[in-house]
């Protein structure tokens, strides 16, 4: 249930509590507590309860990022973003493989390409702007080049969106899939 308050540059600005915000990202209540205190959504004391502006949510829901932009983004917490290849939990290799995701909450699908990809994860690009937000399930089915050149279906969510770029990161891998990748990244 959204409260009025006088949080932020005016009156009666609308606030959540962490399990309001939790559930209108749908994210677990644990996740959501380790993003706000990693700083990367950010709370408001109010009286003996912290509590979040529904503008900063419904940015970082559209954006991974809260409307302050001195915050971190959900990439750079993860260091997704960082600048040297050094820094990342996995390989990264550029590519570019044609494909089409599905967005099983939309029903809905799209093509476009891959522009890198790890064991982690991929970048993808989309030809046109896109209505993909943080935390959308999505699918990829493509094939790596090389021998064998095995088909991969691939489950995921959106850490990353932007206007025509998604970053996506792994959430069910077959072995078969994950030896796949580990092979193409190297």
């Amino acid at each position: 249930m959204m409260r009025k308050t006088g949080i932020g540059n005016g009156k009666n600005k609308k606030v959540l509590s962490a399990k309001e915000a939790a559930e209108y990202l749908c994210l677990p209540l644990s996740t959501f507590y380790r993003l706000a205190k990693k700083s990367v959504i950010k709370g408001y004391r109010l009286g003996g309860r912290v509590c979040f502006r529904f503008e900063d949510i419904d940015d970082y829901r559209k954006n991974g990022t809260s409307s302050d932009p001195r915050d971190l983004s959900l990439f750079e917490v993860r260091g997704v973003n960082k600048t040297s290849a050094d820094n990342r939990k996995s390989p990264r290799i550029n590519t570019k493989i044609k494909t089409n995701i599905t967005l099983p909450l939309r029903g809905s699908a799209c093509g476009g390409e891959i522009k890198d990809i790890s064991a982690g994860g991929l970048r993808f690009e989309l030809p046109a702007p896109n209505g993909v937000l943080i935390n959308d399930p999505i699918e990829f089915k493509f094939t790596l080049d090389g021998p064998g050149e095995v088909p991969l279906n691939v489950k995921g969510r959106v850490v990353y969106a932007s206007d025509r770029v998604i970053g996506v990161a792994f959430r069910q891998l077959d072995e078969k899939s994950k030896e796949e990748i580990a092979r193409y990244v190297g």
